[in-house]
């Protein structure tokens, strides 16, 4: 007898098209999620790379600065200075140095001099000693080597001296050349006369036509040292050019002056045009 045959089994029926779209959009965006999901993993185990900012950190940045204005003191007030150790102090016609001032630091100065003999005209401060030592080096070596004639003067020395020029050409021509007592560089102990090595023209007009001097007047500077009196300058300075006449005032400072072709006196505002 032959068996029945199988009953094939019904098919389920379609879902709607609506249905199976949005089906299939889930799935899309379960599976975009798995993926986002494992790159962010792989990313984070990765080393990450090294970045190089090209804008400069502000934080110790250095800056080049504009120049800064030239320095200038107060004007000191006429009478007795208060500060005669300074390298920079002012002594002139209306500008003193303390009642008997010395300096503590006075050493003879080991360079050659006009004269033979112990004198207190040897004498410098010691700083401004080493400086005239290399200063008359540099000069020998450029072939124009220096005598010393006369550094350190106390005040009681430059009373005598004073009165001898008095007594020769008179108070108003003397003190063109000559401070009064207590009113001279030499007794800061900052202050050497110094002519040729062959010891002419001595603290004398004729020096300015040396070569001497005129190394001098170029190079001075260099080891903190002006001529402290330059030519055309005696309506500021109160004393008629002395190309001899060196003055220490530290290398900053000279080398100021010699750049602005300033005396001191116009630096602290006392020279009258």
């Amino acid at each position: 007898m032959a068996s029945p045959p199988t009953p094939t089994p019904p098919v389920p029926p379609l879902a709607p098209p609506e249905k199976r779209l949005m089906a299939g959009a889930g799935l899309l965006i379960v599976l975009v999620l798995l993926v986002a999901v494992v790159l962010n993993t792989g990313a984070s185990d990765a080393p990450q790379a090294q970045t190089t900012s090209t804008t400069a950190p502000t934080v110790g940045r250095s800056r080049k600065s504009a120049a800064p204005p030239p320095r200038r003191p107060a004007t000191p007030p006429p009478g007795t200075v208060t500060n005669p150790s300074d390298f920079d102090v002012l002594v002139d016609r209306q500008r003193s140095l303390p009642e008997g001032y010395q300096p503590a630091d006075l050493v003879e100065v080991p360079v050659a001099f006009t004269f033979n003999g112990d004198s207190p005209k040897r004498l410098l401060r010691r700083t401004a000693a080493d400086a005239l030592t290399a200063l008359f080096a540099a000069a020998e070596d450029a072939g124009l080597p220096l005598r010393a004639v006369s550094g350190f003067r106390s005040e009681s020395s430059q009373r005598d001296l004073h009165d001898a020029y008095v007594a020769e050409d008179g108070e108003a021509e003397a003190d063109r050349y000559s401070a009064s007592p207590g009113h001279s560089e030499h007794q800061t102990g900052l202050a050497m006369d110094v002519t040729g090595f062959d010891g002419a023209c001595p603290a004398e007009a004729c020096f300015a036509s040396r070569p001497e001097a005129a190394w001098l007047a170029d190079h001075a500077h260099e080891f903190g040292f002006v001529v402290r009196y330059p030519a055309g300058a005696e309506t500021l300075t109160g004393y008629s050019y002395e190309p001899w006449h060196l003055r220490y005032v530290g290398v900053d400072l000279a080398g100021e002056l010699h750049r602005d072709g300033m005396t001191l006196d116009e630096w602290y505002g006392t020279a009258q045009r």
